[in-house]
């Protein structure tokens, strides 16, 4: 793929190409584009190649003297060319490209964030399998003063996703506001991989969950990270699904049921957007089509992840240019409870083990609630706020008995993924961080 060079001004949008099989890119494009506005200014890109790419002021796309209009996507600053005019290949953008930058964990826009690299560290090893954790350290910690730490998992179902950027189209996997907290705000932010359904089912993903937490308190990860980070504070945080973890990981839901000791004790949890129920209407109902994805998913197209026994599927993180990623709306659009299959087939765990307002309400006595805050749009088409609502009215109940403490954030005409906007500097989340590590 052919490297594009993206202009000096720091809010100069990212043009970003995938290249289709049989496909050159010598002397006429054929490439499916795809163009985060961040402006409606005219700016332009030259690729290494010199071909040009303008946007012009009305919102077109310019290419090689080709036009094809942008169109927002969900009402925010996303424009996507349809470039058939100049695609070699003479197809349409992927729809699957479109869902997965839209939808699952990637941004298109540029990170404007440290350029600090993390550190690649191998926490686990299991199944065959190396897993792995991304350390960013924070600029100003010192020995003396280490940087506390927060430990994110990235979403995708539990079926789909990574750690880290993907390193063949260059998308940000991680929000822009988690790679400037390091410098902005002293924080250790640190993502880690798990291996993924439905190869490994729940109480292998848990363990994984668990074992990553307890790694920070080794001497392994103090040595890797020159005793820079502070793991005598840590809170959990993750998005979609990865935030249903760590609702799960922080409060000790489904570690009994599934046969997995409980991590150490944490100091706080951040889910964002967070999937906290099985059981919800959401995941048990067909969409035929999945309304954002546009178009029906056949089978063979999620051969063989689908699979639970195939042995290549035996993974703990998926790129973007894989097939895999088709599993989330294929999911949605099967039969009723796939998700729950998915997850938890061959077990004999019922959903309900994994479901967090029902825990808190019949478990509370066995279960230790740190702080926690809850952020969710209530326009969100890929995981229904209500699956934080119920978390949220579960936790009222229970301060009610006990002294605990919560923040909720609902967000008005907001969908999933806002935050990575670059622009997004999610502020009230980073004051609830600062309050905790305080305390």
């Amino acid at each position: 793929m052919s490297r594009l060079e993206r202009g000096q001004d720091e809010k100069m949008p990212r043009l970003l190409a995938f290249c289709g099989d049989g496909c050159s890119f010598r002397g006429i494009l054929s490439y499916h584009y795809m163009w985060a506005g961040l402006s409606s200014t005219t700016v332009g890109i030259n690729d290494a190649q010199g071909l040009s790419f303008i946007r012009t002021a009305d919102g077109n796309l310019d290419v090689g003297g080709h036009s094809a209009a942008c169109r927002p996507i969900c009402g925010r600053s996303f424009c996507w060319p349809w470039v058939s005019a100049a695609d070699a290949c003479g197809r349409p953008m992927d729809p699957f490209i479109l869902f997965l930058l839209d939808c699952l964990d990637f941004s298109l826009s540029p990170p404007m964030a440290s350029s600090s690299k993390p550190l690649t560290i191998l926490f686990k090893h299991a199944s065959g399998i190396d897993i792995y954790m991304d350390v960013y350290l924070s600029p100003s910690a010192t020995q003396e003063k280490p940087a506390p730490c927060l430990l994110w998992w990235h979403g995708g179902g539990l079926l789909q996703g990574s750690r880290e950027d993907d390193n063949v189209v260059t998308i940000v996997v991680v929000s822009p506001h988690h790679l400037r907290a390091p410098e902005t705000h002293n924080i250790t932010f640190i993502s880690a991989d798990y291996r993924l359904a439905p190869q490994f089912r729940f109480p292998v993903i848990l363990s994984d969950c668990a074992d990553a937490i307890q790694f920070l308190h080794s001497e392994h990860f103090k040595k890797e990270t020159k005793g820079l980070a502070d793991t005598s504070q840590i809170i959990l945080s993750g998005s979609s699904a990865g935030g249903w973890l760590s609702l799960l990981c922080g409060c000790g839901i489904g570690f009994e049921e599934s046969g997995v000791p409980n991590p150490p004790p944490v100091q706080g949890i951040i889910p964002i957007y967070p999937i906290t129920d099985l059981e919800d209407p959401f995941w048990t109902t067909k969409q035929t089509p999945v309304p954002y994805f546009g178009r029906f998913i056949a089978k063979e197209e999620v051969q063989p992840f689908i699979d639970p026994n195939d042995p290549t599927s035996h993974v703990a993180s998926s790129p973007l240019d894989s097939k895999r990623s088709f599993m989330y709306p294929y999911m949605l659009q099967e039969k009723r409870a796939i998700l729950s299959d998915l997850l938890l087939s061959g077990t004999g765990i019922p959903p309900a083990a994994f479901s967090v307002a029902q825990s808190l309400k019949v478990g509370h006595n066995k279960l230790s609630v740190p702080p926690v805050y809850i952020v969710h749009g209530d326009q969100d088409t890929k995981v229904p706020v209500v699956q934080s609502r119920d978390v949220v009215e579960a936790l009222k109940d229970l301060k009610r008995k006990l002294d605990i403490d919560y923040e909720y954030e609902e967000l008005k005409g907001i969908d999933h993924l806002y935050d990575r906007e670059p622009e997004c500097e999610m502020e009230a989340m980073y004051q609830f961080i600062k309050r905790v590590f305080k305390s």
